[in-house]
């Protein structure tokens, strides 16, 4: 199975410019993510809008799959 190293959200919802473990091209040497990882924060810090981008991802991948198969 597949996983994610790392992800980059910008402008959604509450959140402006996050990154979380390491992308494609980073030359900083962040490390990746781990199998398990939590997000710890303030109220209204947008922990849950890193999980509905992770949803959202998931329907666009979903939709260009379908229109890839078709």
């Amino acid at each position: 199975m597949g996983r994610i190293a790392g992800i980059r959200i910008k402008n959604y919802g509450s959140l402006k410019d996050v990154q979380l473990g390491k992308l494609l091209f980073d030359k900083k040497g962040t490390p990746e993510l781990t199998n398990i990882n939590a997000i710890i924060g303030e109220s209204g810090a947008g922990k849950s809008t890193i999980a509905d981008a992770f949803g959202f991802w998931q329907i666009v991948s979903i939709k260009e799959l379908k229109l890839l198969v078709i």
